[in-house]
């Protein structure tokens, strides 16, 4: 047994379950050789070299799904299924914080500082009593789900009184897989920002493009300016055990070398201490769910019964074959898509009984289903089910997914735009709340998380056959430009209307470049204003207008169809000379980026309902396609008045590049 000492949480782990060599796996489940082509690429920064522009990585947002992990519900997926027996070697030791620490805040109430009762309002009594709280000796305490668990297999203990998955696992468990992916992505993000020549990593990499030098970290020792203290680490997680495990077992895939040579240092005197940050996970906000956003329902329902969900789920050739594929050869036909999704993967990925249609390597080649429902007929399946998975999470210009994601994205804002010069514009109604500078943000969320994140930025960031795999990881990179003051001044003037807030942004989406997909971004580079990112994302990520936005009648007037423009073939919209995409690009960043500093200090006042005037100056049409499809949503003024074009609107129909 290896013990990895995290926060106040220490897994107990054996690393024993490593996928099996020469079997097939789906593509969702992020097989060791599958997950490693996943490396995080060098910035392509050939025009800022050419123009002789610093960029200065600052900061990085990772926001990840669970590894692999048990089921997180009991579901009913074929014969055989619910009287599978789940044992996990998989463990997590707790710990109370040490008794300096408790009798520091003991203290600290005596004289007046704490109500008793009461959060301290002064941040260093908090900050301190975390230090505190790692000093040695202290107990770990191991948490196993055994208590009414029969190692012999009696039936000692009824079913009604056992485990829901009958053996040792508790639901929605992260598996040793699980943790073994979410190491990689740790190792994936190390080689990427961290530079040591001790450990002989990115020696040679500029220090302007990591986030961390171990070599220098590892001097800064005292608590509080280590690397893994906050602020330079901030680590987000709802309060499930997949999702706390995935984001420990990164943290210390990417930080355990320099962790142990802290530890060296101090003689296991203290233990560091990380802190996570939670909500009651009934009203947690990684991803909103219908019972605290109840618009999300009836979204989803008029998805479910829209006539494009009706021809292409439930009526078309393919799903009247992927029916029959599923109520013949697998117990049963799944409706819910996301349980067929979990049926599906909790088991291919682990190595559990399935279905012989599912087993890849024994019914591929069987001709009796091959003539019947054609080739590939597992890797349809679940692609038809991802299909159906994120149909409503596009649906009507992705209001689902813009919704569901209102508090992610404002969270995710305000550990970006305080590198910015947003203290000076009056965001404070907004964002009252930004974050101290950290140079990584860990957020361990879910798989519908990452479909709802990706489906807000717009259809064209989304590939609706491929469910999120396991320890999917989406990056969002946040970059400075440093133009010296005897740089070329056409190319610098260039940069400054591409880029008026002197930053820029690169989105990395398992290690794929994305934000080329962004539109308004420019197509041929991997940096794009901070300010197009915002221009997407902050009419649904104002917390101010959440209850509006999940009351029930506000949603109501949903279209099913996108204007025409944005059904043209992709590669109509890749026509023009680079050279127009350049000027046209530039002008719209900075038209955006007008439009920004508008919206901000022209709010003197906040109101749920915007104006009609604001809005029809604000907000783009879903017409105004300048690179790539758009799905900013437009007003229900917009959508019942379209009469009225915006500025950004002409300029595009007047320099078209469709």
């Amino acid at each position: 047994m290896k013990r990895l000492h995290i926060w106040m949480t220490v897994l107990n782990v054996t690393f024993v379950c490593g996928f099996r060599a020469g079997k097939t796996y789906p593509e969702l489940c992020s097989t060791t050789e599958e997950h490693a082509k996943r490396e995080i690429p060098d910035v392509n920064d050939a025009l800022f070299i050419s123009s002789g522009v610093t960029l200065n990585l600052v900061h990085v947002t990772s926001i990840i799904s669970e590894g692999i992990k048990t089921p997180s519900t009991i579901n009913n997926c074929w014969p055989g299924y619910e009287d599978l027996i789940w044992d996990c070697s998989l463990s997590t030791l707790t710990s109370p914080p040490s008794l300096n620490a408790v009798e520091y805040l003991e203290d600290e109430e005596q004289i007046g500082r704490i109500n008793y009762g009461e959060a301290p309002t002064d941040p260093t009594i908090t900050k301190t009593a975390t230090m505190k709280s790692g000093d040695n000796p202290m107990f770990l305490f191991e948490k196993r789900y055994d208590a009414t668990y029969s190692p012999s297999g009696s039936d000692q203990y009824p079913k009604r009184i056992r485990n829901e998955l009958q053996g040792t696992c508790e639901l929605g468990q992260l598996t040793t897989r699980g943790f073994r992916q979410q190491r990689l992505n740790g190792i994936l993000l190390r080689k990427a920002y961290v530079k040591s020549n001790t450990i002989s990593l990115n020696q040679n990499k500029d220090s302007s493009r990591i986030l961390f030098d171990f070599d220098e970290e590892a001097v800064r020792t005292e608590m509080g300016v280590r690397a893994y203290d906050e602020p330079n680490l901030y680590f987000r997680s709802d309060d499930k055990s997949a999702n706390l495990m995935s984001g420990m077992g990164l943290i210390q895939s990417f930080f355990g070398d320099l962790m142990k040579k802290h530890a060296t240092i101090s003689n296991l005197e203290k233990n560091p201490i990380i802190p996570v940050h939670m909500a009651d996970w009934k009203k947690d906000v990684i991803l909103l769910g219908h019972d605290q956003c109840p618009a999300l329902k009836e979204i989803e329902s008029k998805a479910l019964n829209s006539e494009r969900y009706y021809l292409d789920y439930l009526h078309s050739m393919e799903s009247i074959s992927m029916k029959e594929l599923g109520s013949e050869f697998m117990g049963g036909y799944h409706e819910d898509p996301k349980k067929a999704m979990e049926c599906i993967l909790t088991t291919t990925c682990l190595d559990r009984p399935i279905p012989y249609v599912l087993n890849y390597d024994e019914s591929s080649n069987d001709e009796n289903l091959t003539n019947r429902f054609g080739s590939d007929f597992t890797d349809r399946y679940i692609s038809f089910q991802s299909k159906k998975a994120f149909f409503p999470y596009t649906f009507s210009y992705s209001r689902y997914a813009k919704i569901a994601s209102n508090p992610l994205w404002n969270d995710i804002l305000s550990g970006l735009l305080t590198f910015t010069d947003s203290n000076n514009i009056d965001v404070k109604e907004e964002w009252p709340d930004l974050r101290e500078k950290s140079k990584l943000s860990v957020y361990s969320a879910r798989d519908t998380t990452i479909m709802a994140l990706l489906s807000s930025l717009g259809s064209t960031m989304v590939d609706q056959s491929k469910y999120p795999p396991y320890a999917s990881m989406i990056l969002i990179e946040l970059y400075e430009l440093d133009i010296p003051n005897d740089a070329d001044a056409g190319a610098v003037k260039d940069l400054k209307d591409l880029y008026p807030s002197g930053n820029a942004f690169r989105f990395i989406y398992n290690g794929e470049v994305m934000t080329p997909k962004i539109s308004g971004c420019p197509l041929s580079q991997d940096l794009c204003s901070l300010e197009i990112l915002i221009l997407h994302v902050f009419e649904f990520a104002d917390l101010t207008e959440l209850d509006e936005l999940c009351e029930v009648e506000n949603n109501t007037p949903l279209g099913d169809e996108k204007p025409d423009i944005l059904n043209k073939p992709h590669e109509q919209l890749q026509k023009g000379a680079r050279a127009t995409e350049v000027v046209l690009t530039a002008f719209i960043s900075f038209a955006v980026g007008a439009l920004f500093m508008y919206f901000f200090m022209s709010k003197k006042s906040h109101h749920p309902v915007v104006s009609t005037h604001e809005r029809d100056s604000l907000e783009l049409e879903p017409h105004e396609t300048f690179v790539q499809g758009n799905d900013i949503d437009p007003s229900p003024h917009q959508r019942n008045n379209s009469s009225k074009k915006s500025g950004l609107y002409e300029l595009a129909q007047m320099n078209p590049i469709i």
